[in-house]
Protein backbone atom coordinates (compact mmCIF):
# COMPACT_ATOMS: atom_id res chain seq x y z
CA UNK A 1 0.00 0.00 0.00
CA UNK A 2 1.52 3.25 -1.12
CA UNK A 3 0.48 6.75 -1.07
CA UNK A 4 2.44 9.18 -3.07
CA UNK A 5 2.35 12.01 -5.21
CA UNK A 6 5.25 14.69 -5.10
CA UNK A 7 5.70 13.49 -1.06
CA UNK A 8 7.18 10.78 0.98
CA UNK A 9 6.17 7.83 0.36
CA UNK A 10 4.33 5.36 3.33
CA UNK A 11 4.32 1.64 1.89
CA UNK A 12 3.74 -1.55 3.48
CA UNK A 13 6.33 -3.87 1.67
CA UNK A 14 6.97 -7.78 1.99
CA UNK A 15 10.58 -6.72 2.51
CA UNK A 16 9.92 -4.81 5.41
CA UNK A 17 7.52 -7.39 7.14
CA UNK A 18 4.69 -5.75 7.29
CA UNK A 19 6.43 -2.59 8.68
CA UNK A 20 4.44 0.86 7.80
CA UNK A 21 6.88 2.83 6.74
CA UNK A 22 8.40 5.93 6.87
CA UNK A 23 9.63 4.45 10.30
CA UNK A 24 12.90 3.78 12.58
CA UNK A 25 14.88 1.02 13.48
CA UNK A 26 15.72 0.88 17.55
CA UNK A 27 19.61 0.46 17.92
CA UNK A 28 20.04 -2.73 19.44
CA UNK A 29 23.81 -4.73 20.82
CA UNK A 30 23.60 -8.13 21.78
CA UNK A 31 19.93 -8.56 20.39
CA UNK A 32 18.18 -5.91 22.29
CA UNK A 33 17.82 -2.22 22.54
CA UNK A 34 20.37 -0.59 24.96
CA UNK A 35 19.05 -0.65 28.56
CA UNK A 36 15.38 -2.00 27.24
CA UNK A 37 15.01 -5.72 28.76
CA UNK A 38 12.20 -7.61 27.22
CA UNK A 39 10.01 -7.61 29.48
CA UNK A 40 9.75 -3.71 28.73
CA UNK A 41 8.56 -3.97 25.12
CA UNK A 42 4.89 -3.51 26.25
CA UNK A 43 5.09 -0.09 27.14
CA UNK A 44 7.10 0.09 23.70
CA UNK A 45 4.09 -0.48 20.86
CA UNK A 46 5.16 1.30 18.76
CA UNK A 47 8.42 -0.14 18.55
CA UNK A 48 8.39 -2.71 15.71
CA UNK A 49 11.66 -2.82 14.17
CA UNK A 50 15.26 -3.06 15.04
CA UNK A 51 18.64 -2.84 13.90
CA UNK A 52 21.09 -4.76 14.93
CA UNK A 53 24.76 -4.61 14.16
CA UNK A 54 26.28 -8.27 13.60
CA UNK A 55 30.07 -8.06 14.19
CA UNK A 56 29.36 -8.61 17.96
CA UNK A 57 27.63 -11.82 16.90
CA UNK A 58 30.48 -12.89 14.69
CA UNK A 59 32.61 -12.21 17.35
CA UNK A 60 31.58 -14.11 20.20
CA UNK A 61 29.51 -16.71 18.19
CA UNK A 62 26.77 -16.34 21.03
CA UNK A 63 24.23 -18.44 18.90
CA UNK A 64 25.72 -21.83 19.99
CA UNK A 65 22.88 -24.17 19.92
CA UNK A 66 21.99 -25.09 16.41
CA UNK A 67 18.07 -25.30 17.14
CA UNK A 68 17.77 -21.44 18.26
CA UNK A 69 18.23 -17.97 16.20
CA UNK A 70 18.57 -14.69 17.50
CA UNK A 71 14.71 -13.46 17.20
CA UNK A 72 14.25 -16.85 19.88
CA UNK A 73 16.99 -16.35 22.01
CA UNK A 74 16.17 -12.55 22.43
CA UNK A 75 12.39 -13.03 22.19
CA UNK A 76 12.13 -10.61 19.21
CA UNK A 77 9.92 -12.87 17.63
CA UNK A 78 7.32 -10.35 16.75
CA UNK A 79 9.41 -8.05 15.85
CA UNK A 80 11.44 -7.30 12.23
CA UNK A 81 15.20 -7.03 12.91
CA UNK A 82 17.56 -5.85 10.39
CA UNK A 83 21.48 -6.49 10.22
CA UNK A 84 24.38 -4.33 8.77
CA UNK A 85 28.18 -5.26 9.37
CA UNK A 86 28.45 -1.82 10.41
CA UNK A 87 27.98 -0.11 13.74
CA UNK A 88 26.79 3.61 13.85
CA UNK A 89 27.48 4.05 17.67
CA UNK A 90 30.92 2.60 18.31
CA UNK A 91 32.06 -0.01 15.76
CA UNK A 92 34.73 0.69 12.74
CA UNK A 93 35.17 -0.88 9.89
CA UNK A 94 39.00 -2.10 8.74
CA UNK A 95 41.32 -2.63 6.06
CA UNK A 96 39.69 -4.36 3.33
CA UNK A 97 40.32 -6.28 0.01
CA UNK A 98 38.67 -7.59 -2.64
CA UNK A 99 37.61 -10.68 -1.07
CA UNK A 100 36.85 -10.12 2.36
CA UNK A 101 35.61 -7.21 4.71
CA UNK A 102 36.92 -6.46 7.71
CA UNK A 103 35.96 -4.85 11.41
CA UNK A 104 36.78 -3.78 14.89
CA UNK A 105 34.81 -5.86 17.79
CA UNK A 106 35.19 -5.98 21.14
CA UNK A 107 37.27 -9.16 20.48
CA UNK A 108 39.44 -8.01 18.02
CA UNK A 109 39.25 -7.43 14.21
CA UNK A 110 37.10 -10.18 12.21
CA UNK A 111 37.26 -10.31 9.16
CA UNK A 112 34.49 -12.07 7.01
CA UNK A 113 34.20 -13.21 3.24
CA UNK A 114 30.76 -13.70 1.08
CA UNK A 115 30.29 -17.30 1.82
CA UNK A 116 31.07 -16.83 5.28
CA UNK A 117 28.77 -13.91 6.02
CA UNK A 118 25.81 -15.59 4.18
CA UNK A 119 26.30 -19.24 5.96
CA UNK A 120 25.69 -16.38 9.04
CA UNK A 121 22.92 -15.38 8.29
CA UNK A 122 21.47 -18.59 8.53
CA UNK A 123 21.98 -19.19 11.99
CA UNK A 124 20.80 -15.55 13.07
CA UNK A 125 17.09 -15.94 11.33
CA UNK A 126 16.64 -11.96 11.28
CA UNK A 127 14.57 -10.44 8.41
CA UNK A 128 16.54 -8.26 6.49
CA UNK A 129 20.65 -7.97 6.03
CA UNK A 130 23.07 -4.50 4.67
CA UNK A 131 25.21 -6.85 2.47
CA UNK A 132 29.06 -6.54 2.65
CA UNK A 133 29.86 -3.31 1.77
CA UNK A 134 33.38 -1.10 1.44
CA UNK A 135 32.62 1.86 3.56
CA UNK A 136 34.20 5.13 2.22
CA UNK A 137 33.81 8.97 3.09
CA UNK A 138 34.32 12.55 2.09
CA UNK A 139 38.13 11.77 3.15
CA UNK A 140 38.71 9.23 0.72
CA UNK A 141 39.80 9.59 -3.13
CA UNK A 142 38.19 9.12 -5.98
CA UNK A 143 40.93 5.70 -6.91
CA UNK A 144 39.97 4.80 -3.44
CA UNK A 145 35.85 4.98 -4.15
CA UNK A 146 35.66 4.00 -7.41
CA UNK A 147 37.74 0.78 -5.85
CA UNK A 148 35.15 1.02 -2.98
CA UNK A 149 32.01 0.89 -5.45
CA UNK A 150 33.38 -1.91 -7.87
CA UNK A 151 33.98 -4.29 -4.55
CA UNK A 152 30.60 -3.65 -3.23
CA UNK A 153 28.69 -4.30 -6.23
CA UNK A 154 31.06 -7.49 -6.76
CA UNK A 155 30.18 -8.26 -3.38
CA UNK A 156 26.38 -7.99 -3.78
CA UNK A 157 26.52 -10.20 -6.97
CA UNK A 158 28.00 -12.85 -5.01
CA UNK A 159 25.95 -12.79 -2.02
CA UNK A 160 22.80 -12.91 -4.51
CA UNK A 161 24.81 -15.82 -6.47
CA UNK A 162 25.26 -17.75 -3.05
CA UNK A 163 21.10 -17.13 -1.82
CA UNK A 164 20.07 -18.79 -4.79
CA UNK A 165 22.52 -21.65 -4.57
CA UNK A 166 20.95 -22.03 -1.37
CA UNK A 167 17.24 -21.81 -2.13
CA UNK A 168 17.94 -24.73 -4.81
CA UNK A 169 19.20 -26.77 -2.24
CA UNK A 170 16.52 -25.92 0.26
CA UNK A 171 13.41 -26.44 -1.80
CA UNK A 172 14.96 -29.79 -2.65
CA UNK A 173 15.11 -30.68 0.75
CA UNK A 174 12.29 -28.96 2.40
CA UNK A 175 8.70 -30.66 2.32
CA UNK A 176 6.31 -28.05 1.02
CA UNK A 177 4.37 -27.53 4.09
CA UNK A 178 7.67 -26.39 5.30
CA UNK A 179 8.64 -23.65 2.89
CA UNK A 180 5.42 -22.25 3.08
CA UNK A 181 6.19 -20.94 6.32
CA UNK A 182 10.14 -20.29 5.91
CA UNK A 183 10.59 -16.63 4.60
CA UNK A 184 14.31 -16.03 4.16
CA UNK A 185 15.98 -12.69 5.09
CA UNK A 186 15.62 -9.98 2.90
CA UNK A 187 18.50 -9.29 1.10
CA UNK A 188 19.76 -5.24 0.56
CA UNK A 189 22.28 -4.30 -1.42
CA UNK A 190 24.56 -1.20 -0.32
CA UNK A 191 24.92 1.84 -2.40
CA UNK A 192 28.27 2.98 -1.67
CA UNK A 193 30.18 6.01 -3.77
CA UNK A 194 31.23 9.10 -0.99
CA UNK A 195 30.54 12.35 -2.66
CA UNK A 196 31.53 11.30 -5.93
CA UNK A 197 27.95 11.57 -7.80
CA UNK A 198 28.93 9.44 -10.98
CA UNK A 199 30.15 6.76 -8.58
CA UNK A 200 26.82 6.62 -6.56
CA UNK A 201 25.01 6.68 -9.65
CA UNK A 202 27.28 3.74 -11.55
CA UNK A 203 26.68 1.63 -7.72
CA UNK A 204 23.29 2.47 -7.65
CA UNK A 205 22.58 1.69 -11.38
CA UNK A 206 24.35 -2.04 -10.88
CA UNK A 207 22.58 -3.03 -7.45
CA UNK A 208 18.94 -2.29 -9.64
CA UNK A 209 20.16 -4.75 -12.15
CA UNK A 210 20.45 -7.44 -9.50
CA UNK A 211 17.47 -9.77 -9.55
CA UNK A 212 18.59 -11.50 -5.63
CA UNK A 213 18.13 -7.78 -3.83
CA UNK A 214 15.05 -6.97 -2.39
CA UNK A 215 15.82 -3.36 -1.18
CA UNK A 216 18.75 -0.90 -0.81
CA UNK A 217 20.61 1.12 1.65
CA UNK A 218 22.35 4.37 1.11
CA UNK A 219 25.73 3.80 2.89
CA UNK A 220 28.11 6.61 3.74
CA UNK A 221 26.13 9.47 4.97
CA UNK A 222 26.70 11.85 7.73
CA UNK A 223 30.11 11.03 6.97
CA UNK A 224 31.09 14.51 6.65
CA UNK A 225 29.53 15.83 3.93
CA UNK A 226 27.51 19.06 3.67
CA UNK A 227 23.75 18.68 4.18
CA UNK A 228 23.29 20.24 0.39
CA UNK A 229 25.47 17.05 -0.78
CA UNK A 230 23.27 14.42 1.62
CA UNK A 231 20.25 16.19 0.09
CA UNK A 232 21.34 15.46 -3.89
CA UNK A 233 23.13 12.22 -3.01
CA UNK A 234 19.76 11.17 -1.59
CA UNK A 235 17.70 12.63 -4.21
CA UNK A 236 20.25 11.02 -7.09
CA UNK A 237 19.90 7.66 -6.06
CA UNK A 238 15.92 7.60 -5.29
CA UNK A 239 15.58 8.29 -8.63
CA UNK A 240 17.40 5.40 -9.96
CA UNK A 241 16.45 2.78 -7.72
CA UNK A 242 13.45 1.16 -8.13
CA UNK A 243 10.15 2.55 -6.31
CA UNK A 244 8.78 -0.67 -5.47
CA UNK A 245 11.94 -2.27 -3.30
CA UNK A 246 12.64 0.07 -0.02
CA UNK A 247 15.20 2.52 0.61
CA UNK A 248 17.18 2.63 3.84
CA UNK A 249 19.36 5.40 4.98
CA UNK A 250 22.60 5.74 7.41
CA UNK A 251 23.42 8.23 9.63
CA UNK A 252 20.45 9.99 9.47
CA UNK A 253 18.48 9.94 12.89
CA UNK A 254 17.51 13.84 13.95
CA UNK A 255 14.25 15.42 13.07
CA UNK A 256 15.26 17.74 10.68
CA UNK A 257 17.34 15.41 8.86
CA UNK A 258 14.60 12.37 8.36
CA UNK A 259 11.77 15.21 7.40
CA UNK A 260 14.50 16.05 4.86
CA UNK A 261 15.41 12.44 3.75
CA UNK A 262 11.22 11.18 3.64
CA UNK A 263 10.74 14.14 1.15
CA UNK A 264 13.30 12.36 -1.11
CA UNK A 265 11.60 9.24 -0.75
CA UNK A 266 13.82 7.27 2.15
CA UNK A 267 11.55 4.35 3.55
CA UNK A 268 13.30 3.35 6.55
CA UNK A 269 16.05 4.74 8.85
CA UNK A 270 19.15 3.36 10.59
CA UNK A 271 18.95 5.59 14.06
CA UNK A 272 21.02 5.88 17.33
CA UNK A 273 19.46 9.02 18.31
CA UNK A 274 17.29 7.92 21.01
CA UNK A 275 20.37 6.02 22.39
CA UNK A 276 23.05 9.00 21.70
CA UNK A 277 20.01 10.89 23.51
CA UNK A 278 20.01 8.57 26.24
CA UNK A 279 23.68 8.81 26.85
CA UNK A 280 23.99 12.02 27.08
CA UNK A 281 21.11 12.13 29.77
CA UNK A 282 18.94 14.28 27.08
CA UNK A 283 15.09 13.80 26.67
CA UNK A 284 13.30 14.34 23.30
CA UNK A 285 11.52 17.13 23.73
CA UNK A 286 9.43 18.29 20.10
CA UNK A 287 5.75 18.59 20.19
CA UNK A 288 3.53 16.86 17.58
CA UNK A 289 0.40 18.66 18.16
CA UNK A 290 -0.19 22.58 16.77
CA UNK A 291 -2.73 22.44 19.27
CA UNK A 292 0.12 22.55 22.18
CA UNK A 293 2.93 24.73 20.89
CA UNK A 294 2.80 28.89 20.98
CA UNK A 295 4.58 31.22 18.93
CA UNK A 296 7.99 30.36 21.34
CA UNK A 297 10.08 27.77 19.44
CA UNK A 298 10.52 24.54 21.42
CA UNK A 299 13.54 22.94 21.19
CA UNK A 300 14.42 19.40 19.83
CA UNK A 301 15.81 18.29 22.87
CA UNK A 302 16.63 18.77 26.81
CA UNK A 303 19.44 17.81 28.68
CA UNK A 304 18.36 16.49 32.47
CA UNK A 305 21.39 16.95 33.90
CA UNK A 306 20.87 20.80 33.68
CA UNK A 307 20.55 22.22 37.53
CA UNK A 308 17.29 23.88 36.34
CA UNK A 309 15.19 20.82 36.69
CA UNK A 310 16.29 19.78 40.00
CA UNK A 311 13.24 20.55 41.81
CA UNK A 312 10.84 20.40 38.55
CA UNK A 313 7.95 18.38 38.87
CA UNK A 314 6.68 18.06 35.92
CA UNK A 315 6.70 15.37 32.99
CA UNK A 316 9.11 15.78 30.22
CA UNK A 317 6.54 16.91 28.05
CA UNK A 318 3.30 17.01 29.38
CA UNK A 319 0.67 15.17 28.05
CA UNK A 320 3.10 12.83 26.62
CA UNK A 321 1.63 9.35 26.59
CA UNK A 322 5.32 6.72 27.22
CA UNK A 323 5.42 4.78 30.78
CA UNK A 324 8.17 7.84 31.77
CA UNK A 325 6.15 10.78 31.28
CA UNK A 326 2.88 9.13 33.14
CA UNK A 327 5.38 8.10 36.06
CA UNK A 328 8.77 10.29 36.50
CA UNK A 329 9.12 13.86 36.47
CA UNK A 330 12.20 15.87 35.34
CA UNK A 331 13.02 16.52 38.60
CA UNK A 332 13.46 13.01 39.46
CA UNK A 333 15.10 11.73 36.61
CA UNK A 334 17.87 14.67 36.97
CA UNK A 335 18.19 13.23 40.51
CA UNK A 336 18.73 9.31 39.26
CA UNK A 337 21.31 10.92 36.71
CA UNK A 338 23.14 13.04 39.39
CA UNK A 339 23.56 10.18 41.26
CA UNK A 340 24.50 7.72 38.21
CA UNK A 341 21.21 5.09 38.85
CA UNK A 342 20.47 2.66 35.99
CA UNK A 343 17.03 4.17 35.92
CA UNK A 344 17.78 6.93 34.88
CA UNK A 345 18.95 5.78 31.14
CA UNK A 346 16.17 3.12 31.49
CA UNK A 347 13.85 6.05 32.17
CA UNK A 348 15.03 8.19 28.86
CA UNK A 349 15.57 5.58 26.76
CA UNK A 350 11.98 4.54 27.23
CA UNK A 351 10.96 8.35 26.56
CA UNK A 352 12.87 8.97 23.53
CA UNK A 353 12.20 5.49 21.76
CA UNK A 354 8.69 6.14 22.77
CA UNK A 355 8.32 10.06 21.23
CA UNK A 356 10.72 9.28 18.21
CA UNK A 357 8.25 6.06 16.98
CA UNK A 358 5.68 8.64 18.16
CA UNK A 359 7.10 11.07 15.45
CA UNK A 360 7.12 8.86 13.06
CA UNK A 361 4.14 7.62 13.34
CA UNK A 362 2.86 11.82 12.78
CA UNK A 363 4.64 11.46 9.25
CA UNK A 364 2.86 8.44 7.93
CA UNK A 365 0.17 10.22 9.30
CA UNK A 366 0.88 13.29 7.20
CA UNK A 367 1.72 11.51 4.06
CA UNK A 368 -1.68 9.42 4.18
CA UNK A 369 -3.62 12.65 4.08
CA UNK A 370 -1.26 14.09 2.08
CA UNK A 371 -0.12 17.12 3.85
CA UNK A 372 3.51 15.70 4.72
CA UNK A 373 4.81 19.23 2.94
CA UNK A 374 2.64 21.07 5.30
CA UNK A 375 4.04 19.08 8.38
CA UNK A 376 6.89 19.57 7.94
CA UNK A 377 7.24 23.06 7.67
CA UNK A 378 5.17 23.68 10.34
CA UNK A 379 7.63 21.30 12.32
CA UNK A 380 10.95 23.56 10.94
CA UNK A 381 9.10 26.89 12.25
CA UNK A 382 8.38 25.81 15.77
CA UNK A 383 11.33 23.82 16.09
CA UNK A 384 15.18 25.00 17.02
Amino acid sequence: MASEGGEGRAVRTRVVRGIETPASMVYCRRGLPVNITPDLFKHLPGMKSLHQPIGELFAMNVLSNPCETLKTACGLQNKVVYCTIWDPIRMVTGPTNDNKVSFDTSKGRIQVIPEEFMKKLDTLGVDMVALMSDAVDVSHSKGRVRKAVTRTVAWAKKCCEIRASQDVKKSQSMSKDIKDHVIPASLLGVVEGGTIFEQRKFCAEALSKLDGLDGFVIGGLNTGETSQDRADIIRLVCSILPKSKPIIATGISDPFSILDAVGLGVDLFESGYSYRLTQAGQAAAFELSPRVVGSKRIPTKISLWDPKYKFDKSAIIPGCKCYTCRTYTKGYIHHLLSTHEMLAQVSLQLHNIYRVGEFFREIRSAIAHHRFNEFSKWFRKHHC
